[in-house]
């Protein structure tokens, strides 16, 4: 199976403020629901409690510290290494990671791919994504979208596959 972090971040690594996306660009919102389409999607307790529209999809397993944390829409993990068994034991080719900061970090390690949206600007933020060596990575797509009446900043789709030893 293979494991892909998808996310949007600004060029300072800025992922969230305030428990809330601080951009709005619709293309960047249909790239990724055509990426995680028909995936089981794993993110953290936090993520998951948040009315992210987005990301609503009954093939949800959340990441959480609270022993006890029951939900009826999603399976639970209590760690990234316990996530990743459950969707390998139900037969997800590629289990997609949506966040947020904590989850993007302690995932990072077991990622064979990189779904990005790099967004041209600095942006204002209290959660990042965690830096990564553009050496352990082949680009192996990068599409660039400029700004215009619907999106205030220009940015560029990347796909990133993990260099293997």
């Amino acid at each position: 199976m293979k494991v892909s972090l998808i996310a949007a971040m600004s060029q300072n690594l800025v992922i969230g403020k305030n428990g809330e996306v601080p951009w709005n660009l619709p293309d960047d919102l249909k790239w990724l629901q055509e990426r995680i389409e028909g995936h089981y999607l794993l993110m953290g307790r936090k993520t998951f409690e948040e009315p992210q529209q987005e990301l609503k999809n009954n093939k949800t397993i959340v990441v959480t510290s609270k022993k006890n944390y029951n939900t009826q829409s999603a399976q639970v993990a209590h760690s990234i290494k316990e996530g990743i068994q459950k969707a390998e034991t139900l037969d997800e080719k590629e289990l997609m990671v949506v966040g947020g900061g904590k989850i993007y970090e302690a995932a990072l390690p077991y990622a064979d791919r990189l779904y990005l949206t790099q967004i041209n600007a600095e942006i204002d933020g209290d959660t990042f994504f965690p830096s990564y060596n553009l050496n352990d990575w082949n680009i192996i797509y990068n599409h660039y979208h400029p700004k215009d009446s619907y999106h205030a900043f220009d940015f560029e789709f990347q796909i990133l596959e993990k260099v293997k030893d």
